[in-house]
């Protein structure tokens, strides 16, 4: 794996925490529906511990912070 590879997997990883924060501070003070607890409540996991498919959609807003990383850094070397 390389490095911009790893890069985005620990920021995947991270988009996954930051959403089962926000997810589980929802449930706790908002009214949501049982299904949606229920769908949440079983994405309460260890990032490692996720289909590919949904790693693949932390992936998506991970590449988007690379990629913001990566033009800020074009900016201070050019």
């Amino acid at each position: 794996m390389n490095n911009r590879q790893e890069l985005i997997e620990r920021l995947s990883d991270l988009e996954h925490k930051q959403w089962m924060a926000w997810s589980k501070n929802i449930a706790e003070n908002e009214k949501i529906s049982l299904e949606r607890f229920n769908r949440w409540q079983q994405l309460w996991i260890d990032y490692s511990d996720l289909t590919e498919e949904q790693k693949e959609q932390d992936r998506v807003w991970a590449i988007h912070s690379v990629k913001i990383f990566e033009n800020w850094l074009q900016g201070l070397i050019n």
